[in-house]
């Protein structure tokens, strides 16, 4: 019985790497890259709030431009696979992992109304303070969860920044101190191209690591905060927008409708 298990293992074993060495063979006399595009872009507005026993803060989707809160945008991305990589199930490929064929010229983000508009793109910026890790899906749903989230921030005394782990699988919920230097954030809208655009074979000097293929990036987000001096000027406008440029002339965009509280 013991000699019959390791052979099936082995058998096992050899049909996968066969069946990825025929995967990359197709791939090879196909002589295109497994590329992606972006096809879908959407958006909200965020803010920052904080939970009793949660020593970050953490975002949730609103609709509304806080008065008394920290708020900014939040956007996600859906690919299309130029050429998705196929196999027989066990030695499967990530879709994407040639990178992208489509650089972006410009990313937009504007304030609007119906006679006039403001773009903050330029304004919006990040820090190391409440960095969430949590699908896009359960904050433009609302089903926020609270018992199942990881999120970086600040330790108050020391200054030193820790990773705040609550999952609905442990007992407990645990934290531990992180190198600050191997924090992946996109400090702004500029470097947020930059490191897209290395897809395409650029060059990229930022540490920002995360959402590496294209089967990856349908499933991460970006956020960016706004100034806080700048709400005033934001609260004669109803909705925001944002719109993607591409060097190929393609223009993504996605609006969505807010309120005002200030």
């Amino acid at each position: 019985m013991y000699k019959l298990t390791i052979l099936f293992l082995l058998l096992f074993i050899f049909s996968c790497k066969q069946s990825g060495k025929d995967d990359i063979k197709k791939l090879n006399n196909n002589n295109k890259p497994d590329t992606f595009t972006l096809k879908e872009v959407d958006i909200a507005l965020i803010y920052e709030s904080r939970i009793n026993g949660i020593p970050c803060l953490l975002h949730n989707v609103t609709d509304t431009l806080k008065e008394n809160k920290n708020v900014g945008v939040i956007f996600k991305f859906d690919v299309t696979y130029d050429n998705p990589r196929k196999s027989n199930g066990c030695c499967a490929f990530e879709p994407g992992v040639g990178g992208t064929k489509s650089k972006i010229r410009n990313v937009k983000i504007r304030f609007k109304n119906n006679n006039s508009s403001i773009d903050v793109s330029s304004q919006l910026f990040n820090n190391c303070e409440s960095h969430m890790r949590n699908q896009y899906e359960e904050y433009i749903q609302r089903q926020f969860i609270e018992d199942d989230f990881i999120c970086i921030c600040s330790e108050q005394k020391t200054g030193e920044l820790i990773e705040y782990v609550n999952r609905k699988h442990l007992e407990k919920s645990y934290s531990e101190r992180i190198d600050s230097t191997k924090l992946s954030i996109l400090y702004n809208i500029d470097e947020f191209k930059k490191w897209y655009n290395h897809f395409t074979g650029l060059k990229y000097d930022g540490h920002f690591k995360e959402a590496g293929t294209g089967w990856k990036l349908s499933g991460y987000y970006f956020y960016f905060w706004i100034p806080n001096e700048m709400k005033q000027f934001l609260k004669e406008y109803d909705s925001v927008e944002i719109s993607i440029e591409f060097e190929n002339g393609k223009i993504l965009k996605n609006k969505r409708i807010i309120i005002n509280e200030v």
